[in-house]
């Protein structure tokens, strides 16, 4: 009896969510809509006096609000917390063994409240979570790395006319805003969906609806289906390589473990742990997640890219079924396994 539940139980878990639904990062030409968010404060507390009520101190950050409203762009929204609080139930039903936790953020404000709305719920007393600073962020891509950003663009020039060119130029055209792309304009949108705000007035629903169809599309070109195998592993490297490491290491030293993290997070780990084929490989929705569960030898990994539920285990691409070895899983993520040096590397170099 004992041998049988100890199968059931992973010997440890590590889960990598993207943070909740946020304001949009850019302004929308002549958009009347309200956004409105909780106000952006921590507590902070001086460790050496921690039983002084005094030490406390309440920090209110100020911001500059482009947008109309309490938002300030890509802020956090209350039903982004709200998501994350239901992680944290769903994280107490499905683990529920587990009291020991090991917490990891990207350095975004966003992405460490929505760390804090999946603890609400855990067992244990929690003091501290591990952030990398932005320059040595292995979870995120550095801001600076010109050969993501020339990927993409030539990405995009191969997907021809399933860019769909002409309709971006006429969707610009008509909202006096030259410099926008699919990508900001679908973003508004799924985050106006999120939200419950009005769309803006300008765009015609059927261009929405389109806007937000090509953020899929094109996420899907450039993560699952590049037909340059070279350029697609280098892409991996830049977005994930050098966080490989640090997942095998807390699935190998920690009981478990939650990664705060973002979509351009999810999206390529989803994109080389399953076949495209299925999934969507779009743009993971906000608080989507990956959970890997191990059992001692052998690995499941849980994925939910959209809704509420819990997921649903997938077919892994390192050994084409839905339990793998952890061999074949270490074997599979070495692949894509690159140092910080030879990401920077990658970054400065010339595709």
């Amino acid at each position: 009896m004992f041998q049988i539940v100890s199968m059931l139980t992973p010997s440890s878990v590590l889960i990598m969510t993207r943070h909740g639904s946020r304001a949009p990062l850019r302004l929308f030409p002549g958009d009347d809509a309200e956004w409105n968010c909780d106000p952006v404060s921590h507590n902070f507390m001086s460790k050496k006096d921690q039983n002084l009520k005094k030490s406390r101190l309440k920090l209110k950050f100020d911001v500059r609000n482009e947008l109309k409203g309490s938002c300030f762009t890509g802020q956090l929204s209350s039903v982004g917390y709200q998501q994350h609080l239901r992680l944290s139930e769903l994280w107490t039903k499905l683990y529920p063994q587990f009291d020991s936790k090991f917490l990891r953020s990207t350095h975004v404000h966003r992405v460490q409240i929505s760390l804090l709305g999946q603890l609400h719920q855990l067992k244990h007393e929690y003091d501290s979570a591990h952030i990398g600073t932005k320059d040595i962020d292995t979870f995120v891509h550095p801001d600076n790395c010109s050969q993501y950003f020339d990927h993409l663009q030539i990405v995009q020039d191969s997907m021809g006319e399933r860019f769909r060119k002409k309709d971006l130029q006429r969707i610009q055209n008509q909202l006096n805003w030259s410099e926008t792309n699919w990508e900001w304009l679908g973003d508004d949108i799924r985050c106006r969906d999120a939200m419950n705000v009005s769309y803006p007035k300008n765009i015609a629903l059927e261009d929405a609806q389109l806007s937000k169809n090509m953020i899929d599309s094109t996420w899907r070109q450039e993560n699952c289906m590049y037909e340059n195998k070279e350029e697609r592993l280098k892409f991996m490297k830049l977005q994930i390589g050098a966080s490989t490491q640090d997942i095998l290491t807390y699935l190998d030293n920690q009981s478990f473990t939650i990664v705060s993290a973002h979509d351009t997070t999810i999206a390529p780990y989803a994109a080389i742990l399953f076949n495209s084929e299925d999934w969507e490989c779009g743009q993971p929705k906000f608080a989507s997640f990956i959970a890997m569960e191990r059992y001692g030898d052998n690995i499941k990994i849980r994925f939910r890219y959209e809704g509420d539920g819990e997921g649903k285990y997938m077919k892994m691409a390192a050994c084409g079924k839905d339990e793998c070895t952890w061999q074949e899983f270490k074997q599979h993520l070495s692949q894509y396994s690159v140092t910080m040096q030879q990401r920077d590397d990658l970054c400065n170099a010339k595709i």
